[in-house]
């Protein structure tokens, strides 16, 4: 409930004083969610799995080389 995947069924939550009910999309800039379970492909390398989650999560294309490399640091 707190990454959005799933929707809340009472209460609330907040996320840097965001309310996760109201405000998702704001805590999605703030926030990364790296999934515990089996989500990452040997195919790929750790860079070219920042390049893909990084666009899924909107990250501008310009910046996406430069933010992959400082996340990856």
């Amino acid at each position: 409930m707190l990454t959005g995947i799933i929707g809340p069924t009472h209460g609330y939550a907040k996320i840097a004083g965001l309310d996760i009910r109201t405000q998702l999309d704001a805590i999605r800039k703030v926030m990364g969610v790296v999934p515990q379970f089996d989500i990452l492909w040997d195919q790929l390398t750790a860079m070219e799995h920042m390049r893909m989650f990084s666009k899924i999560k909107g990250v501008i294309a310009e910046d996406l080389e430069e933010e992959c490399n400082a996340l990856l640091k």
